[in-house]
């Protein structure tokens, strides 16, 4: 039987949560079996270079997994009306009733696609 658009998903079709990709399970598998640490291997590079273009290469690669990313932001303003977006979400203000210049709360409603 083939899936066609607007059938119902069958129960137990997909992928559980959380189960690795054969891929990167078997790349994992193949560097374990090595005995090969990909982080003491970068820490090692790190420590034996004096090029400083390969130091900060190393530590960008490392700092994705040690800090959150940062969110994508653009802000735009046309007198008291600003437009926000957040990765790709939309996000309009209008402050022409905020005569106190109080801090403004955006409500998760008010959030819409961007075109």
């Amino acid at each position: 039987m083939t899936f066609k658009k607007g059938d119902k998903k069958l129960p137990n079709a997909g992928r559980v949560k959380g189960t690795p990709n054969k891929a990167t399970l078997g790349v994992r598998e193949f560097l374990e079996t090595r005995n090969f640490n990909v982080l003491e291997k970068s820490i090692e590079l790190y420590n034996k270079t004096n090029k400083e273009e390969v130091k900060v290469t190393i530590l960008a690669l490392l700092a994705k997994y040690c800090y959150p990313q940062f969110k994508a932001i653009e802000i735009s303003a046309a007198g008291n009306n600003f437009e926000i977006v957040i990765n790709r979400k939309k996000v309009n203000i209008d402050n022409n009733n905020n005569n106190n210049n109080e801090p403004i709360l955006i409500q998760a409603s008010e959030v819409n696609n961007a075109d």
